[in-house]
């Protein structure tokens, strides 16, 4: 006779759900690790598209990246604008470069080199305030 034969209907009913409960945890804990595979995964892609950006707001997110702030994956460059600006680091600043951004990136605008410089400058200049900031 088989050890589970022998058992009485009551003790192999709590065998069972106990194997049952185990596989239960087992499967929910493998799909939380897949989960958090995925979220480090879209995470990874967004950060390859930030890499395709423009140097004038790539540095610009650098900048405030390394002052505190990251751009949350998905956040648009005027709700991590806001973000900043919420932060007190900027005030207007960069408000057309944000413009230009969009018109470049959606509406097909000419590409104005003088004007992409002189935002990489401002945000170099915001940089170094952030830096005598931290300093003082």
């Amino acid at each position: 006779m088989t050890k589970l034969a022998a058992m009485d209907s009551m003790e192999r009913t709590k065998q069972v759900l106990t194997w049952i409960a185990a596989a239960a945890v087992l499967f929910f804990l493998l799909r939380m690790l897949r989960k958090k595979q995925r979220a480090d995964a879209d995470a990874a892609d967004s950060f390859a598209e930030d890499e395709r950006q423009p140097a004038y707001y790539a540095e610009f997110v650098r900048i405030f990246q390394e002052a505190g702030l990251p751009r949350r994956p998905g956040s648009t460059p005027r709700e991590y604008l806001d973000t900043v600006r919420r932060r007190g680091m900027v005030r207007g600043e960069f408000d057309p470069m944000i413009s230009y951004h969009y018109a470049r990136r959606y509406a097909d605008a000419e590409r104005d080199r003088a004007r992409e410089d002189e935002y990489l400058a401002a945000a170099r200049a915001a940089e170094a305030r952030l830096r005598e900031a931290r300093q003082n």
